[in-house]
């Protein structure tokens, strides 16, 4: 048993309490459309979260975030859950998947992406302009879990080095639900923190990037 079993459940009324301030989706388990925020690829950890919010926004990330310190309950964060490693019993779980927001600056090759893009659809955008993103092998996979995590790929991995590498700022929620706009010469600790350290210090909301011709 760990420290998160302990957590009593969230009430209806708190689940509304929070749902009053966000415009996705905040459901408690058995609630229709709970299931479907809490699927997952990795099915070896079924996520089992005391609370589900959909973010549309980053605002709905800062609500969730601060609704869960109030609380004194765990966050994670998810897209499409390739790498989920923990179940998020007693926490609130926040599904990014809503967050599809895209911006190609062909002249500066750059990529503005929000937490719940995938690499296919980035690929697709760039494509258009002659550009390409720094993606794994996989298309399906989000955009900010896979740098967050560093991002090595078997397609750029040689000639480019890891996808964190091109990160030049990083939007992030963190724990004391402020949005903060990171780049190394703002916040350096928080910035190289993130890229490489994954959730740990914030809820990320959207990034950008380097493309490549």
């Amino acid at each position: 048993m760990t420290f998160d079993d302990l957590l009593p459940p969230v009430s209806p009324a708190e689940a509304a309490e929070l749902a009053l301030l966000a415009t996705g989706p905040v459901l408690l388990p058995g609630e229709e459309g709970y299931d479907a925020e809490c699927l997952i690829y990795n099915l070896n950890v079924p996520l089992e979260p005391a609370l589900a919010v959909g973010a549309v926004d980053a605002a709905d990330v800062q609500a969730a975030v601060r609704f869960a310190a109030r609380q004194g309950r765990p966050v994670s964060v998810k897209t499409t859950g390739h790498q989920q490693v923990h179940p998020a019993r007693g926490g609130v779980l926040i599904n990014t998947r809503r967050m599809k927001g895209i911006t190609i600056d062909a002249d500066r090759r750059r990529a503005r992406v929000e937490a719940g893009v995938i690499w296919q659809e980035v690929m697709d955008r760039a494509a258009e302009v002659g550009l390409a993103p720094m993606s794994g092998s996989a298309p399906l996979v989000g955009v900010a879990g896979y740098t967050l995590g560093g991002g090595l790929s078997p397609v750029f991995g040689r000639s480019q080095g890891y996808a964190a590498d091109h990160v030049h700022s990083l939007e992030v929620v963190t724990a004391d639900g402020e949005l903060r706009h990171v780049t190394p010469d703002s916040d350096s600790e928080l910035f190289w923190s993130l890229l490489g350290g994954k959730g740990n210090f914030g809820v990320v909301t959207a990034l950008e990037s380097t493309c490549s011709r």
